[in-house]
């Protein structure tokens, strides 16, 4: 086979797959957040298909911001026995940047605060789930309900 022949072939290969791999689909209810040459560039909010320029542009996150309810299992172990509780709550991402730029994962950073609070407190009352929602807010989260099941 000619080598002439076979580099094109192998650039026309790479080059499908770098279009491919820039191809994006975002869903109803999702925002996506781009970042160009490594810093933060926008966030596409309306869905459909997207396609990013490679080795300039980065999605890098796609973030789900329907409300949403999860579920927290905490395990106290105390002095002489454990102490499993679970807390549900319910929280809506409002800023999508923030929620990306806080922290590696807003939502476990939350849970952890949660778990902490809890562990300290033993309760929940206004003064906590104001604090919690104060937490939720610098993550980027607004914080709707918690309660205990």
């Amino acid at each position: 086979m000619d080598p002439l022949l076979i580099a094109i072939i192998v650039m026309v290969l790479l080059s499908g797959c770098v279009v491919l791999l820039s191809l994006h689909v975002l869903k109803e209810g999702h925002v996506m957040v781009i970042e160009r040459l490594g810093g933060f560039y926008k966030i596409i909010e309306k869905p459909g298909s997207y396609f990013l320029f490679p080795m300039f542009d980065r999605a890098i996150e796609v973030v789900d911001i329907r409300q949403q309810t999860k579920r927290i299992e905490i395990k106290d172990e105390g002095n002489q026995f454990v102490e499993s509780i679970d807390l549900l709550y319910t929280f809506q991402v409002v800023d999508p940047k923030l929620f990306v730029y806080a922290s590696v994962n807003s939502v476990k950073t939350f849970e952890n605060m949660v778990k902490d609070t809890w562990i300290k407190h033993r309760v929940l009352e206004s003064d906590q789930i104001d604090e919690l929602a104060e937490i939720a807010s610098n993550l980027g989260i607004h914080l709707m309900e918690i309660s205990i099941q």
